[in-house]
């Protein structure tokens, strides 16, 4: 897990993976061997509170404390996958300056 702007991670930190905006893993950062790390299951869709999670292709997000993470994966439940995260660009709003004519 990578550090960004305004963003450090530690331990302790809720990670979230998400599938259609629906909460479908969850877990918090630990340290191992000096580095912030994480390990999350994605639940697999199903009835009830799953309904909605992972199959084979769908999209999954992810959030470290409040900050989105750039990365994303492919929800697969074929093989343990290693994702890096790091936090999203932080968005930027760009307004017009209107000046009034003298």
């Amino acid at each position: 897990m990578s550090a960004g702007q305004s963003f450090t991670p530690t331990a302790g930190l809720p990670v979230k993976a998400r599938i259609g905006g629906k909460v479908c893993g969850q877990a918090r950062t630990s340290v191992y061997e000096g580095q912030v790390v994480y390990a999350i299951n994605v639940s697999a869709d199903g009835p009830g509170s799953m309904a909605g999670c992972g199959s084979f292709g769908k999209p999954v997000s992810f959030t470290v404390g409040s900050r989105a993470m750039a990365a994303t994966a492919t929800w697969d439940n074929s093989a343990v996958a290693e994702l890096p995260l790091h936090p999203a660009a932080a968005n930027s709003i760009f307004l017009p300056i209107i000046l009034k004519a003298r």
